[in-house]
């Protein structure tokens, strides 16, 4: 691939991000609307839409009390993971 090839495809990538940026906003604001109406309801049926906006609960380990409490406990079931990270600024 050329280096022209190459600036038309990040030019095209970073042009794809902001749609995709933007869509991502509009759908919460779509989505505070919605909830907004529903209330304290945990689903509503429209038509042929069903909507669910149920609590969840989970529980997780905190790490982080983990690690201040039992340091020595922490570190052995500690594992270092690996990734690359991509962005386009």
């Amino acid at each position: 691939m050329s280096n022209v090839e190459l600036l038309h495809t990040v030019r095209e990538y970073r042009e794809y991000q902001q749609i995709k940026e933007a869509a991502e906003a509009r759908l919460e604001e779509l989505k505070a609307v919605i909830t907004s109406v529903m209330g304290n309801e945990d689903e509503i049926t429209i038509d042929v839409f069903r909507v669910r906006n149920k609590l969840i609960s989970s529980s997780r380990l905190d790490a982080y009390a983990l690690k201040n409490e039992l340091p020595d406990i922490a570190a052995r079931y500690t594992k270092e993971n690996q990734y690359r990270r991509f962005s386009v600024a």
